[in-house]
């Protein structure tokens, strides 16, 4: 019995000659699910930075007395 090539092509439709391809990477939905988590979490840490910084801005217009609870 020959030995069979783990890189040789296989016969697809009407013995046409298909040739396979390694997948040297993992395309599991995790990988999808934390690729959208990253970037989201990007999403959130730019807009809470823009959000503080008009914080800061709008607190050096306002005089400080006017920023006391009672």
């Amino acid at each position: 019995m020959p030995k069979q090539d783990h890189h040789a092509s296989r016969a697809g439709i009407a013995g046409v000659e298909l040739m396979e391809f390694a997948v040297c990477y993992d395309n599991s939905g995790t990988v999808l699910a934390s690729s959208i988590f990253l970037c989201a979490t990007a999403v959130f840490i730019i807009a809470a930075a823009l959000a503080a910084g008009r914080l800061i801005a709008t607190r050096a217009r306002v005089p400080p007395a006017a920023l006391t609870v009672w």
